[in-house]
């Protein structure tokens, strides 16, 4: 009896998460009608964009999820705040960045923006394709005379003048 519960629990999660990541047009253009686990099971492309985790709330009343988005979006997204930090600020911010965030969500496709790279295995041209880079940081496990415990390490792509130039150019 437990095992069917314990299944009972999980095909009834799987609707769930299925249910909450619905695209709204498809909820509003259809009626309610049950789900079965075939149907989850034979296209879980349907349901939308993809769930990356899913995991219950401290008390079980909600299923609670993160879902991937598609690059373009998080471009679009990234555009609009970043326009909002530079009319705020008076100045463009850069974008950190892993090699992972960069690949799956294209950021190479954004224009006049500096990036801040971390890559810890290799050069940043080695694992960037050559895109123009501000800074990198190359590791996260450095170790500085002074310092308490391992800090990141990063360096500037440039001259001491351009570093001195980059940093009269934001007031620093």
């Amino acid at each position: 009896m437990t095992a069917h519960i314990r299944h009972l629990s999980l095909v009834l999660r799987a609707a769930i998460i299925a249910a909450m990541t619905l695209p709204p047009a498809l909820v509003s253009a259809q009626p309610a009608q049950p789900l079965t686990m075939h149907q989850i099971m034979a296209d879980p492309d349907w349901i939308g964009g993809g769930v990356e985790q899913a995991w219950w709330s401290w008390d079980g009343t909600q299923a609670l999820y993160l879902r991937k988005r598609d690059g373009a979006t998080i471009r679009d997204e990234a555009r609009v705040f970043l326009d909002i930090l530079e009319q705020h600020y008076g100045q463009r911010p850069l974008i950190y960045t892993t090699v992972d965030f960069f690949e799956d969500t294209e950021l190479w496709r954004l224009q006049g923006v500096e990036f801040w790279l971390r890559s810890v295995a290799d050069h940043p041209h080695g694992v960037y394709d050559g895109t123009a880079w501000s800074f990198w940081q190359y590791t996260s496990t450095g170790l500085i005379p002074g310092v308490q415990g391992k800090v990141d390490i990063n360096v500037f792509a440039g001259s001491k003048a351009a570093w001195a130039d980059w940093l009269a150019r934001r007031g620093l």
